[in-house]
């Protein structure tokens, strides 16, 4: 019997395989928290869209931005054409979805 509390299941690791899953964890970690302040750094310029007040003078108010949905629609227009930019340079992921079994 195994006097360790934890169990190793499967053949044991090399350390080229550990250092592999350490660096692909390592890519995951940074490419999430790039995607997080990018989307943090455009919340916080969006806000100033919201708050400025345009078209105005001394004597009159202006008026504040309030087409929500032309923001969003621009804001993931340009979303999805940066990312089929970065697949047509880097390549897809490979991974071939089954659609027909999905939507059938």
């Amino acid at each position: 019997e195994s006097s360790s509390p934890v169990e190793s299941r499967g053949p044991p690791r090399s350390s080229a395989a550990t250092m592999g899953a350490v660096a692909d964890a390592f890519k995951l970690l940074f490419a999430c928290a790039g995607i997080f302040a990018s989307f943090s750094y455009f919340a916080v310029l969006q806000e100033d869209v919201y708050k400025k007040e345009y078209g105005g003078s001394d004597k009159v108010k202006g008026e504040k931005f309030a087409f929500t949905f032309l923001a969003l629609t621009a804001e993931r227009g340009i979303n999805a054409a940066i990312a089929l930019l970065g697949m047509a340079v880097l390549g897809g992921s490979g991974i071939k979805i089954p659609h027909k079994e999905i939507f059938n």
